[in-house]
């Protein structure tokens, strides 16, 4: 699968994290940060970060997990199962694999490496 454009990165990012296409300032600014700096998880955290963001995301008492729609968008977006890359993956014993509760919910590939023995 080719990679996404900078730009069709960040128009992914609006559409998952915030529901909507990004606007020409907010979609040249993300993309120029994305090019100048090489890390489109610059770009997410600084979406996340942001006050829509954190409205949007606010569970009201009683309704399911979020993170588990913003998965399902994603993953819709992307077109193929979401990839989750652990460094320091090491677990700790029977259920201690924090990705166990999205497993659930969604296809997962996942992979994870340390260092140690």
């Amino acid at each position: 699968m080719p990679a996404l454009s900078c730009e069709a990165c960040v128009s992914a990012l609006h559409r998952c994290c915030l529901g909507r296409e990004p606007d020409p300032a907010g979609l040249a600014g993300w993309t120029n940060l994305i090019r100048c700096l090489d890390d489109p998880t610059l770009a997410l955290a600084g979406i996340m970060a942001s006050d829509e963001f954190r409205s949007r995301s606010a569970a009201p008492a009683g309704s399911s997990d979020r993170s588990l729609e913003i998965t399902a968008q994603a993953r819709a977006v992307l077109d193929r199962r979401l990839r989750i890359v652990d460094v320091g993956a090491q677990l700790l014993g029977v259920g201690s694999n924090p990705y166990d509760p999205l497993v659930r919910h969604a296809p997962l590939e996942i992979i994870g490496f340390d260092p140690l023995k």
